[in-house]
């Protein structure tokens, strides 16, 4: 139905909305997130749940995860579409795996596009530093077309993932899983499972009417990709040599570009957010 929705798994009513694919889902107060419950995962390395009355492509798909054990990766998967059920390594979808830094193997996050359990197409991988213990908040974000933007968000920090998916994009409606690695404890636990279908995608043009205009995450002249994204990072533009700092609160101007579809006289600026 495409509405938006947030799950808490706050009273024994969310068995109705979520179906089970594998293993066991409890909702225990041990490892909550926010309010009295979390969903703990236990059952092998498939345990898995979709929500059943809900079917979506366009919006943002979230869920809070905590990875207790050092080999219980996790992952969210969308538009898993009927046919060989609906786990996500067996049906059309996309998948965002991740698994903590410090857990073994060592961690990362791989944005994939599964056509079939033997036919996965990667769009992106990065390393991660969230650690095990650690609430994360993941997502991915659908936006028209083959536009895939996935990843997590720790301590109001977002690390992510822009994917164009080159394979024709899923263009029907499908469901929304949970998936965990977990089957000995400690457990991996989900918590505020969410979809939003109020963000709009745009195309903007930083520094307008300077050209060439790259830039560049850096602190002190490192890469931001080398550094600690937990503390403040500096923008470097090939437009404006000095360094443009987040902890600063300077600006950097961005300007959206209007289309056929978009008429940007409407847009209100305090609505608008720069996600990744």
């Amino acid at each position: 139905n495409g509405n938006s929705f947030c799950d808490g798994f706050e009273n024994a009513g969310w068995t109705a909305r979520w179906t089970t694919i594998e293993g066991a889902q409890t909702a225990v107060t041990a490892e909550a997130h926010l309010g009295s419950f979390s969903l703990e995962f236990v059952g092998g390395c498939h345990t898995a749940i979709y929500r059943a009355d809900f079917d979506a492509s366009q919006g943002e798909y979230s869920a809070w995860v905590n990875q207790q054990h050092h080999q219980a990766g996790f992952a969210i998967a969308i538009q898993v579409q009927p046919g060989n059920g609906y786990a996500p390594f067996s049906s059309d979808c996309y998948l965002l795996r991740l698994q903590a830094a410090d857990a073994q193997p060592p961690g990362g996050m791989h944005l994939e596009r599964y056509k079939s359990v033997d036919a996965p197409y990667f769009l992106g991988s990065s390393p991660v530093q969230f650690l095990k213990g650690e609430w994360i908040r993941i997502f991915i974000r659908r936006h028209a077309g083959n536009l895939i933007v996935a990843g997590y968000e720790r301590n109001g920090v977002v690390d992510s993932i822009i994917g164009i998916d080159p394979n024709p994009p899923l263009a029907s409606p499908g469901k929304f899983v949970l998936w965990a690695c977990s089957d000995v404890p400690p457990y991996t636990y989900f918590d505020d499972a969410c979809f939003s279908s109020n963000a709009l995608s745009v195309t903007v043009d930083i520094k307008p009417t300077s050209c060439p205009n790259p830039f560049e995450l850096k602190r002190d002249g490192t890469p931001f990709s080398d550094l600690d994204r937990s503390s403040p990072f500096v923008v470097h533009s090939a437009a404006a040599p000095a360094p443009v700092s987040a902890s600063d609160k300077s600006v950097l101007p961005v300007a959206i570009l209007g289309t056929s579809d978009l008429d940007v006289t409407q847009v209100d600026p305090e609505t608008v957010k720069l996600n990744g």
